[in-house]
C-alpha cells in the first residue's frame, strides 16, 4: 500500500483481512477506497454496507445497500435487496418482518450473503420464539470465607405476543461446601443449601431495564438451629440494569472498556429484606490469541457496593481491587473465568463477628446457554473460510444482549 496507494487489489485484500480481525474502521476505509478505484465493482458496496452495519452506522449502511441495489448487476442488486429489507425492518422494530427476510437471505447460494443473514437470523430468533430455556451456572471460590459456593438456575419462559410480560417456571440450586463457620455468636451458615422451584412473570426489558417477580417453594437439604423446617415458601423479585461501553470481552474486540451492573432484589426468606448490588469494572481488553483456543483476556479494576434495607452487617460493604477475566472463543458457550484481588470494608459493624476490613481472592466462572423451542436449519451451502471467521462476531441486530452471544 505504501509503494502503490492506487493498487485496487491491495485495498480489497487489506479490507477483507481487517474485517476478519474485527478492525472494522480499517476495513471500511479500504472497502470504500477499493470501490472508488473501481466504481463498477458494486459488490464492494455490499461489503461496505455490512461493515458499516456492524459499526452501528445504520444510515450509511442502508445508503450503501441502496447504491448497490440500483447498480447494473442483477446478482448484486438481489443480494442488497435481501439484506437491506431485513436490516431496514429491524431498525424500525418490525422484527417479525425482518426475520422473514433474513430467513430468505440465509438460504442464498452465495456464502457471503447466507453467512450474514444467518447471523442476523440467529440474533433475532431468541426474542421471537414462543418458548426459550436458559441455563446459568455461577460457581465461586472465596478466601474471605474459605469456601466454594454454587448457584445455578434453569428457566423456561414463554413469549406472549399480546402482553409485555413473559411467564416462566424456574428451578434454582444454591449451596456451598463448608457449611458453617464458628463465631463468637455461634455457628454462622454460609448458604441455604436449597433447591427453589418457582413460577413467575418477567417484563420485556424497557431501555435495558427488566423486572421480574416469582413465587415458589424452597426445599432445604439441611436443617439449622434457627430454622428446622424442611420446606418454606419463597417469594422474590427485582429489577436489573447492565451497560457496557467500549471494547467488551467479545470475539475480536480489543481496547478500553467499562461495565456497570446494578441489581435490586427482594427475598422473603431473608426477613423480607431488599438488597442492592452495584458491580462496576473498567480496564483494557487485549487481543485474542490465534492459538490456545482463542484465549481472550481483560485486565480490569473492580469497584463494588452491596447494601440492604435492614442494615445487616453481612449485606453492607464496599470493595475494590484489580483483577482479570478470560475466556476461550473456541469453547461452546464461551464460559468466562474471573479472578479478582479485593480489599473490602463493612459499612455496618453491629453484630459483626469479624474485623471491619477484609482481603479476598475471589475466583468465579460464569456459564450460560440457551435452547430454543425450534432449532434453526443451516444455510443451503457451507460458507467459505473467510465467512466462517467473520461469523464469530455478533452482528449489531437488536435483540436480548445475552442471546446475541450464546443463542
Amino acid at each position: 500500500m505504501a509503494l502503490d496507494p492506487g493498487n485496487f487489489s491491495a485495498h480489497e485484500e487489506l479490507a477483507r483481512l481487517a474485517e476478519q480481525r474485527d478492525e472494522l474502521e480499517l476495513a471500511a476505509e479500504h472497502f470504500e477506497a477499493a470501490w472508488r478505484l473501481r466504481p463498477d465493482r458494486r459488490d464492494l458496496l455490499l461489503d461496505l454496507g455490512r461493515v458499516w452495519k456492524e459499526m452501528g452506522r445504520d444510515g450509511d449502511s442502508i445508503a450503501a445497500l441502496i447504491a448497490a441495489w440500483r447498480g447494473a448487476s442483477a446478482r448484486v442488486s438481489e443480494q442488497a435487496r435481501v439484506l437491506k429489507l431485513g436490516w431496514a425492518y429491524n431498525i424500525v422494530k418490525d422484527d417479525q418482518e425482518a426475520l422473514r427476510w433474513f430467513d430468505r437471505a440465509r438460504r442464498s447460494p452465495d456464502p457471503a450473503v447466507s453467512t450474514q443473514a444467518l447471523r442476523a437470523y440467529r440474533n433475532l430468533v431468541p426474542g421471537l420464539e414462543r418458548f426459550r430455556t436458559t441455563l446459568r451456572a455461577y460457581p465461586i471460590y472465596s478466601t474471605r470465607w474459605h469456601d466454594a459456593f454454587g448457584y445455578a438456575q434453569i428457566k423456561t419462559e414463554a413469549r406472549l405476543a399480546f402482553l409485555p410480560l413473559r411467564p416462566y417456571v424456574s428451578l434454582r440450586l444454591i449451596g456451598d461446601f463448608r457449611g458453617s463457620v464458628q463465631t463468637a455468636f455461634g455457628p454462622q451458615f454460609l448458604s441455604d443449601r436449597s433447591a427453589i422451584a418457582a413460577a413467575g412473570l418477567a417484563t420485556i426489558p424497557w431501555y435495558g431495564l427488566p423486572g421480574w417477580f416469582e413465587t415458589g417453594e424452597a426445599l432445604f437439604f439441611r436443617r439449622t438451629p434457627q430454622d428446622r423446617a424442611r420446606m418454606k415458601p419463597d417469594y422474590r423479585g427485582g429489577v436489573s440494569y447492565g451497560k457496557g461501553f467500549g471494547h467488551l470481552l467479545a470475539s475480536g474486540s480489543h481496547g478500553l472498556f467499562a461495565e456497570s451492573n446494578i441489581d435490586g432484589v427482594f427475598v422473603s426468606r431473608f426477613s423480607n429484606d431488599s438488597l442492592l448490588y452495584s458491580q462496576n469494572r473498567f480496564g483494557y481488553t487485549l487481543r485474542s490469541t490465534e492459538g490456545f483456543g482463542g484465549f481472550h483476556l481483560q485486565a480490569l479494576w473492580n469497584a463494588n457496593l452491596t447494601a440492604d434495607a435492614q442494615r445487616q452487617y453481612w449485606a453492607n460493604f464496599v470493595e475494590s481491587g484489580p483483577g482479570f477475566r478470560f475466556r476461550f472463543d473456541s469453547l461452546p458457550a464461551s464460559p468466562m473465568v474471573s479472578i479478582s484481588f479485593l480489599r473490602g470494608a463493612y459499612l455496618m459493624n453491629d453484630g459483626n463477628p469479624r474485623r471491619p476490613n477484609y482481603n479476598e481472592l475471589r475466583v468465579s466462572v460464569w456459564y450460560a446457554i440457551a435452547r430454543l423451542a425450534h432449532s434453526s436449519p443451516p444455510p443451503s451451502r457451507a460458507p467459505r473460510r473467510r465467512s466462517l471467521i467473520a461469523s464469530s462476531v455478533p452482528i449489531q441486530v437488536r435483540g436480548p444482549r445475552f442471546f446475541r452471544r450464546w443463542a
